[in-house]
């Protein structure tokens, strides 16, 4: 019997021996975090395993990275979640790597997990294994065994269940533009590509990686000191080497750093097609006399977008001057009407990102059509500012004229610098396939934002009128503005088309308001084209844009030779209409009311009056022009038809001119008198009866009609 019990408690010490071997070599965890659901444990290409009724372990990011010709690194991540209300000790379990073939590997914990192996109730954690393996094996040849140290076995483990990648072209790497979860120093970290560029000469290509750091934890971290490689879609792999912008000061929580990674690869291997970013962690193999180290894939990042062409042709390109590093960034091409030619509009911008300003580069640049055909342009500042400051961009507009029938199928543009000694210097090149991307004409829309700096609006159509002379019409859009800036500004100078549905092109001119406008105020903008009388008004479009004189944005006054960032505004399909009323008559930004109608007529001198209340105000808010217009005031019998008119002004319609006082209705409440000497209206109306008051607004020859209403000639109307 002592013998028997001997043999127990001689079995149970060997069993704590190897317990805690195996506890030394795989350390402890990271830190908790917040329940999840089981959905959220691992991936569906490993399923999860139950470690009891409410807890389980989910696997998922597995990588396998070449150690040698032999030999490969793997490793895997296994997120455990305590759906108890006690304590988990991952101790308590621990995982085997084996093959379908029935090979089986040793596993150990990265040394960044084995300060914790508790996992409190209601939370999960995750843990990070690697091991060596054959270099011929693949994700789906390889099964993660879980199970539990179990005294009551014969090997001491109770295997809970076994985990694999069903898929045979399973990959972890997380998809170009896509935000990878891992740890850094302990810390929740999260990273993606953001941009790829590629230099290509006969024997190699150069790749530069752009990389953006996100710390999501509570302390901050360095920049970790991993290895970083670059491996093509046939297999191979090469180092990337970490940009000096990458070993600066630490990513405090919340925060973010872009690093820049540069590889050079065989011009026989295509990035553009496949290919895979590695972060890696060096760990030192522990017992050896010679340096030795497992070189342990910690995440991986595909280097393709997942929508090629458009946003390779895109790719931001970095470029330095004496003054310091720059990125260019294209945005959006378009192809825009301008009289008898079109212009290629390109916007572009140039970033600082370094934390100091830096002077505005000076650039010019030129478009080469279909490889063939090279076209001069014009680089026009549009943010108004006078450096760089440090983490910001500035934008340009790259223009050139072309022949409106021209076909292109591909559009290049390249950006130069044109340094002190007057030299040009190739900056960046930018490509764009028709067939793929295309060049846009503008987008349609109902608001036009304008966000430059120093520029920044919105404006919108208010309202349309057609005003008729006997010949055409005047199609008037009134456009309002309001100053999205916090200063006052002037208004702008703006360029615009009226295009009809069948595509044809009428030119237009602006009216502008004279005076600043508030911060937060409005502008009304007068846009008006001369079309043919009678021209359908369905399915009209306003193309309207910031204009351009030379390589400036142009100021009120100039003419302009171009303009960009265009976008056609629906015209509204209703009219303003007639409002037969004589209180409250809308006349934007202007109210007019009539009252009190009185009449005198000598028919012996033929003078004849009629007098009434006038009751004008103006929004202090809107600035707009009404240079020009004027309101034309007609009398008319009902019975003969007979007629007399008179021409007003408003008070203030226009500050920049003179005006009449004896034709002039002033802001606030007044009197106004239509008078007429006439002997001949005289002995035509019969005072018995009614005339017709109409109010025209009269502008460059062409009327339209406000209000009209029936007045008594001896009866005061209020």
């Amino acid at each position: 019997m002592k013998r028997v019990l001997f043999a127990v408690w001689q079995k149970r010490c060997l069993m704590a021996l190897l317990l805690f071997s195996l506890v030394a070599a795989a350390g402890g965890g990271n830190t908790g975090s917040k329940v999840f659901a089981e959905d959220e444990v691992g991936t569906t290409a490993f399923g999860t395993i139950y470690l009891d009724q409410v807890s389980f372990v989910g696997a998922s990011d597995m990588y396998i990275f070449p150690s040698n010709a032999a030999n490969a690194s793997v490793s895997f991540t296994l997120t455990v979640h305590n759906g108890g209300s006690d304590e988990i000790d991952f101790n308590e379990y621990w995982v085997r790597l084996l093959t379908d073939s029935g090979s089986s590997y040793m596993v150990q914990m990265l040394p960044q997990d084995k300060n914790n192996t508790r996992i409190g109730a209601g939370t999960n954690r995750t843990f990070t294994f690697y091991s060596q393996v054959s270099s011929t094996l693949k994700a789906n040849n390889l099964i993660i065994r879980v199970f539990k140290w179990d005294f009551s076995q014969e090997n001491y483990e109770r295997v809970l269940g076994d985990m694999h990648a069903a898929d045979s072209g399973y990959s972890a790497a997380a998809p170009y533009g896509d935000k990878k979860l891992f740890q850094i120093s302990g810390v929740a970290a999260e990273a993606l590509v953001s941009r790829v560029l590629l230099n290509n000469n006969d024997k190699n290509t150069l790749v530069t990686v752009y990389a953006k750091l996100f710390n999501k934890g509570s302390i901050s971290f360095d920049i970790p000191s991993f290895r970083y490689y670059i491996r093509t879609a046939e297999g191979p792999l090469y180092p990337a080497e970490l940009g000096k912008s990458g070993k600066q000061a630490p990513i405090h929580p919340g925060e973010f750093k872009e690093i820049q990674l540069t590889a050079t690869i065989p011009a026989e291997y295509d990035i553009s097609t496949g290919g895979e970013l590695f972060f890696a962690q060096s760990i030192p193999v522990t017992g050896q006399q010679v340096s030795e180290a497992n070189i342990v894939p910690i995440a991986a990042f595909g280097l393709v977008p997942k929508t090629k062409g458009d946003e390779t042709e895109r790719a931001p390109v970095d470029f330095s001057t004496r003054d310091g590093i720059y990125t260019a960034g294209l945005h959006t091409i378009q192809r825009l009407p301008w009289e008898d030619k079109d212009l290629i509009s390109v916007d572009l911008s140039i970033r600082n990102n370094g934390s100091r300003s830096l002077p505005i580069p000076k650039l010019t640049g030129y478009f080469m059509l279909d490889d063939k055909v090279k076209i001069e342009t014009v680089i026009v500042q549009s943010d108004d500012l006078s450096s760089v400051a440090g983490n910001s961009d500035i934008h340009f507009q790259a223009i050139g004229k072309v022949a409106y029938q021209s076909s292109i199928t591909k559009l290049k543009f390249v950006l130069q610098e044109l340094d002190e000694d007057k030299a040009i210097n190739d900056l960046a090149e930018f490509t764009r396939e028709a067939a793929s991307s295309g060049i846009s004409n503008f987008t349609k829309q109902y608001v036009l934002s304008i966000d430059q700096i120093g520029r920044r609006a919105e404006y919108s159509i208010k309202d349309v009128s057609t005003y008729t002379s006997e010949t055409s019409e005047l199609f008037i859009s009134n456009v309002e503005m309001e100053n999205k800036e916090e200063r006052y500004v002037n208004a702008p100078n703006l360029t615009a088309f009226l295009r009809d549905s069948s595509g044809t092109i009428f030119s237009t001119s602006i009216s502008v308001p004279s005076k600043r406008i508030i911060p937060g105020g409005k502008a009304l903008l007068s846009v008006e084209a001369t079309v043919p009388k009678g021209m359908s008004k369905k399915g009209l479009q306003l193309l309207i844009g910031q204009s351009v004189k030379g390589d400036k944005v142009a100021s009120i006054g100039e003419q302009a030779d171009a303009f960009y960032d265009v976008v056609a505004l629906e015209v509204p399909q209703t009219e303003r209409e007639a409002q037969h009323i004589l209180k409250k008559i809308d006349l934007f930004p202007y109210q007019l009311s009539l009252s009190a109608f009185t009449t005198r007529a000598n028919l012996l001198t033929g003078d004849l009056s009629v007098s009434f209340h006038t009751e004008l105000s103006k929004d202090a808010f809107i600035e707009t022009s009404t240079k020009g217009h004027s309101l034309y005031v007609e009398i008319k019998d009902e019975k003969t038809d007979v007629s007399f008119s008179d021409h007003i002004e408003l008070e203030n319609m226009d500050s920049t001119t003179t005006q009449d006082s004896n034709h002039l209705i002033k802001l606030g409440n007044g009197k106004y008198t239509v008078q007429t000497r006439d002997e001949e209206f005289i002995t035509h109306v019969s005072f018995s009866g009614k005339y017709q008051l109409s109010i025209y607004d009269d502008y460059k020859g062409h009327r339209r009609l406000i209000t009209s209403k029936p007045v008594s000639w001896f009866a005061s109307l209020d």
